[in-house]
């Protein structure tokens, strides 16, 4: 059966129901000579200003082209009840969801009422918008035939549970496997950068300055190693003294253990942007 994009229902109707704004259903401006509506235009053989309107969007929908006066006077009270709920609110951002289910629920109603005054077919049901459902026909061991609605995979609408295999609580086997399969192949969750901080190092009169990271002074350990390889020194070389300037503080101190770091450790993420650690090593 052949379809057409929109119905073709007289002007004084469109008058009627068409908004205000006159915005774009697209870009939602309110030029309508915009490329989006000139060629939706051009395609449905109507007026910009009435394409631009915020309800044209329902014209999208496949609609059947033989049509009754009765069918048309049903879709035209669709329109006006779907006109009075939408109204001339802005459907930016969560809104417009609202008023996508308002779309979906208009073309769902009239394609239920073309189906039950024998307009299309049962196999143009499932075409279009609308919350998509796969009736299944199947035989049972009595000879009658019934339809089962099987919802889609949530993740992925192309896999469907197996109907066929023992289920637990509703779902099958196999969607459990599928979905748990998907699950595990999700991108991994990304690591913080960890920051850095410019320290002064200085041994024997020479001063470099490095960037360090939070995990150079978890531990005194940490910071051994931190400044081995910034001052190129081998790795059995010992630091005889070590004096941390805090810059907030203004204060010397010498380090004997991973404790000491802990004030130094907290003012690196805080307060402290820059520190002055001097070394003697052998």
């Amino acid at each position: 059966m052949q379809q057409a994009n929109l119905p073709l229902i007289k002007d004084e109707h469109f008058a009627k129901l068409t908004l205000k704004s006159n915005r774009c259903p697209v870009c939602h401006k309110k030029n309508v000579t915009c490329p989006h509506t000139k060629a939706l235009s051009e395609r449905t053989n109507l007026p910009s200003p009435l394409i631009a309107s915020e309800n044209a969007r329902i014209y999208s929908h496949p609609i059947p082209t033989d049509r009754s006066a009765e069918f048309d006077e049903f879709i035209i009270q669709q329109l006006e009840n779907f006109t009075r709920r939408v109204g001339n609110r802005d459907y930016s951002g969560a809104k417009d969801l609202y008023k996508k289910r308002l779309i979906d629920e208009f073309y769902n109603v009239v394609m239920v009422k073309a189906k039950k005054m024998n307009v299309i077919s049962d196999a143009n049901t499932n075409q279009g918008r609308g919350q998509p459902v796969n009736d299944q026909r199947r035989t049972s061991t009595s000879g009658t035939s019934y339809t089962s609605r099987i919802p889609l995979n949530p993740v992925n609408p192309n896999i469907r549970p197996d109907v066929t295999g023992p289920t637990s609580n509703g779902i099958s086997k196999q969607h459990k496997t599928v979905t748990n399969s998907l699950i595990k192949k999700a991108s991994p969750v990304k690591k913080p950068i960890e920051q850095s901080c410019q320290i002064s190092l200085t041994n024997q009169g020479r001063r470099n300055l490095v960037k360090m990271t939070e995990t150079d002074f978890a531990s005194l350990q940490n910071l051994m190693i931190a400044m081995k390889r910034h001052l190129l020194l081998d790795e059995n070389a010992k630091f005889t003294r070590i004096r941390i300037k805090n810059a907030y503080t203004d204060k010397l101190c010498s380090v004997y253990g991973s404790e000491t770091l802990k004030p130094f450790r907290e003012d690196f993420f805080g307060k402290v942007k820059c520190m002055e650690i001097k070394v003697e090593a052998e």
